[in-house]
């Protein structure tokens, strides 16, 4: 946890996470994103990549995009591109301090080898915690 807080602090600055009172005063507040992914699995051609998206910052964002790319690992060829909704709702509104799991299903195509993927929050000021790299 304090090896997650110290990317937070280095990424978003220190104050939102101690809430410096004076440091809010000052700046915009912003929907901020931690995006943690908690499994993956890659089986005949499909990969599976669940997590949860967490708006850890001071407003609301209207239906975060989850975006999944994954690249064949040794040519960096962009092999399949996902999008993912925040409990698959596309228009819905992720409020301070709310949670909500998201899935990827990615089809790979069956000539490409060793795969890496990558997971973002389309347009958002976010932290991604955990990547892949995925044999075949």
């Amino acid at each position: 946890m304090g090896v997650l807080l110290s990317i937070l602090g280095s990424v978003l600055g220190a104050s939102v996470l101690t809430r410096d009172r004076a440091a809010d005063a000052t700046r915009e507040p912003q929907p901020i994103l931690l995006v943690t992914i908690r499994s993956s699995d890659y089986r005949n051609g499909e990969l599976i990549v669940r997590g949860i998206v967490h708006n850890v910052g001071d407003i609301a964002v209207f239906s975060p995009a989850i975006e999944l790319d994954v690249h064949e690992a040794s040519s960096g060829t962009l092999v399949a591109a996902e999008t993912a909704y925040p409990d698959d709702e596309i228009e819905a509104w992720l409020r301070p301090g709310d949670r909500a799991s998201f899935e990827h299903l990615a089809l790979i195509p069956d000539n490409v080898g060793p795969i890496e993927w990558t997971v973002t929050a389309e347009g958002q000021s976010s932290v991604v915690v955990g990547t892949g790299a995925t044999q075949p």
